[in-house]
């Protein structure tokens, strides 16, 4: 199934939006978007956000690409006064500065290749990501969140039972961390 067999099976009155929020960290964004249904279908939104590679979460900013009918009528409901000036500065100066965008996802990158490679020889379950984070499964993975914790490291848990989900960080801290689950994999063996 491709991107546009699954949208061409949404009624023409559904709206259809589409979260792109961890594109830029895609090994691909150009060949990864869905931006070019958006030309083809009328139903069709792309969503984007500075919150993750932008860096600007707690600024709650992002974007909509859609057609300008859609856009017309989506501007008669959203709210008044939606988005204050800090925002629309902080997010302009993160559109001109691309060459952080593409050093964040360069770093996520490297790390994720570690995490993926330490999870291979650890024998630990885990989801490919094209993300800032990566899925995995372990046996007693409270446990593991809770140690993690106590060391200063937050994982997100009780997505799944034994499944938690890392977000990648700095090198540093992916070295403190691989130990951490290293040894903490040794004790439950």
């Amino acid at each position: 199934m491709t991107r546009d067999s699954t949208v061409c099976q949404v009624p023409k009155d559904t709206l259809v939006f589409i979260d792109e929020a961890y594109l830029d960290f895609a090994d691909d964004p150009a060949k990864t978007t869905c931006l070019p249904l958006v030309k083809r279908y009328q139903n069709v939104a792309v969503l984007r956000t500075f919150s993750k590679a932008y860096g600007l979460a707690n600024v709650r900013v992002g974007f909509a690409v859609m057609p300008v009918a859609l856009a017309a009528i989506l501007q008669k409901i959203r709210l008044p006064y939606n988005l204050n000036t800090l925002a629309q500065v902080a997010a302009v100066a993160a559109l001109r500065d691309q060459d952080f965008v593409r050093e964040a996802a360069a770093k996520n990158a490297v790390e994720r290749a570690k995490w993926e490679d330490f999870f291979d020889q650890q024998g630990v379950k885990y989801f490919k990501s094209q993300a800032n984070f990566i899925y995995f499964t372990v046996k007693n993975a409270d446990e593991l969140s809770q140690a993690l914790l106590e060391k200063g490291f937050q994982v997100r848990h009780h997505l799944q039972p034994d499944w938690l989900r890392l977000t990648i960080g700095p090198a540093e801290d992916t070295t403190v961390m691989q130990a951490l689950v290293a040894d903490w994999l040794k004790q439950q063996a």
